[in-house]
């Protein structure tokens, strides 16, 4: 079975949080949930629009995010779409829905944390 998410990085996220206590937990991924779902629509919308250097972005903002949650193959999946748009080319629908089939996972994952 494939892991949605890093054992490790989770175990450390838990580390900075009081003892008994998720809030810390619950802060991170509650940021990651709506900075990606924003970030997600901004690779969409960039790659409808022909827009690669906005999708680069996009793609490198979720990527960075995604390993600090330790989300790695989803960080992977970024780092293809962004490599593809800074060489002008288009990722194709299939990656697109491909991470956000991912993404979806990963929220999944990481719901199942706290």
């Amino acid at each position: 079975m494939e892991t949605i998410l890093n054992p490790e990085t989770i175990a450390a996220l838990r580390e900075m949080d009081e003892p008994g206590s998720s809030e810390f937990l619950r802060e991170v991924i509650s940021a990651y949930q709506g900075d990606t779902r924003l970030r997600m629509e901004a690779v969409k919308v960039c790659h409808a629009s022909g827009d690669f250097p906005g999708l680069a972005k996009a793609a490198h903002s979720i990527k960075g995010s995604s390993l600090n949650i330790g989300a790695e193959r989803m960080a992977a999946l970024m780092q293809a779409l962004e490599r593809d748009a800074k060489m002008g080319r288009s990722p194709g629908t299939a990656a697109l829905a491909e991470a956000a089939l991912e993404f979806e996972r990963v929220v999944r994952a990481l719901e199942a944390c706290v």
